[in-house]
């Protein structure tokens, strides 16, 4: 008996010993990752802060991981694992400690000096961009027959055609109500005339007083003038509240370079924003590497084929409409873009006796047009 007892609390000593030597094992290896990944993390913090390359860290990540814990090697053999009672017998040969020092020496060699050609080839590729930066301004006009001469043209940007039935169903029945509405309109002209005729004739027959019958003429032309005016606010008020809108316009992008350099430019595509944001964004233009000299300009001859929701507000002030996202290149073939704030506001044209024309104003947004183009 008191033999296996005595066997019972060895073998419960060895499992205790085990365990305690896996516990110690687990620990260590809690304490070293955790620590390299620290010192990782206030590496990359210290390298986004000083550089403000946070949006370029990604690069650095696998240098800065590798490099700490080649570093942490030696202090993880000697100090840590030591101090947790875990030895390695496999560095107490000096030969073999002066092996693995001098390869890991080699590798932090190797590293630094790929980090330095990195460094210096990045350093030049920026002198090079900064040195031949192509910097561009932009103004936009009405289309005319003069002026789309000299212009490069481009596929039209159609937005919205699933609103472009609707917007006809729409169209003919406005125009329906319209029309009877201006012949309406026609008729009280001829009334004007036929007052007129009544004015003069009154006053050569007239037996009233002279001011009592400039009272009552004033009255009937009041009356008149007032059924006008109501049938044109009438008319007005139709276009205003119409649910569908058309965009059908055709502008000039004329495109400065005050750059250093020539430009290049590949794309061009329009973004749908503010008022018309849910619509989808049109494909890529190509612009066949269309040249920019320094000092020159080029036209683009842009047309929108758009059809939108009606807006409350588009009659008085300019909105949100959309970007243009022009890209090119420089001779270095370095990537830039610009993306060229739209707005719109609405207007009516109306000849005499005829249906209104809807009538849309474009313009760039210069507050928020940067002077130098994003890096692509």
């Amino acid at each position: 008996m008191i033999g296996l007892s005595i066997f019972g609390i060895a073998t419960k000593g060895a499992e205790t010993s085990k365990q305690i030597g896996v516990e110690k094992y687990v620990l260590a290896l809690i304490v070293i990752v955790g620590t390299i990944e620290l010192l990782i993390r206030v590496c990359q913090w210290g390298i986004a802060r000083k550089s403000d390359a946070s949006k370029d860290l990604k690069i650095f990540n696998s240098f800065i991981r590798m490099s700490i814990i080649v570093l942490a090697v030696p202090v993880i053999i000697f100090v840590v694992l030591p101090h947790f009672d875990i030895k390695i017998s496999f560095f107490d040969d000096s030969d073999i400690l002066a092996y693995y020092g001098a390869v890991i020496g080699g590798i932090g060699t190797v590293l630094g000096v790929y980090w330095t050609l990195n460094y210096e080839s990045k350093k030049s590729k920026d002198e090079k961009r900064e040195s031949s930066l192509p910097i561009f301004t932009f103004s936009i006009h009405s289309n005319t027959e003069n002026s789309s001469n000299d212009c490069n043209d481009i596929e039209p940007f159609v937005i919205g055609e699933n609103l472009k039935d609707i917007f006809k169903d729409e169209d003919d029945k406005l125009n329906k109500r319209c029309n009877e509405l201006i012949n309406r309109r026609i008729k009280v002209k001829k009334r004007v005339e036929e007052f007129e005729d009544f004015e003069v004739s009154e006053k050569i027959r007239t037996d009233l007083d002279e001011k009592e019958m400039e009272k009552n003429l004033e009255y009937l032309r009041g009356i008149i003038e007032s059924s006008l005016n109501n049938l044109d606010k009438e008319i007005r008020r139709i276009i205003d509240k119409r649910k569908i809108c058309r965009l059908d316009k055709s502008i000039i992008l004329n495109i400065n370079n005050i750059g250093l350099q020539s430009a290049i430019l590949s794309t061009i595509k329009f973004i749908p924003k503010g008022i018309i944001s849910s619509s989808d964004e049109s494909k890529k233009r190509i612009l066949d590497y269309l040249s920019v000299q320094k000092g020159e300009d080029t036209k683009l001859k842009v047309i929108f084929d758009c059809y939108f929701e009606n807006q409350d507000g588009l009659n008085s002030k300019f909105q949100e409409w959309g970007d243009l996202e022009l890209k090119y290149t420089d001779l270095y073939s370095n990537q830039y873009k610009y993306n060229i704030p739209i707005k719109i506001k609405r207007g009516t044209v109306q000849e005499e006796d005829k249906i209104p024309i809807e009538q849309f104003d474009l313009i760039i947004e210069k507050s928020q047009l940067p002077i130098r183009p994003k890096v692509n």
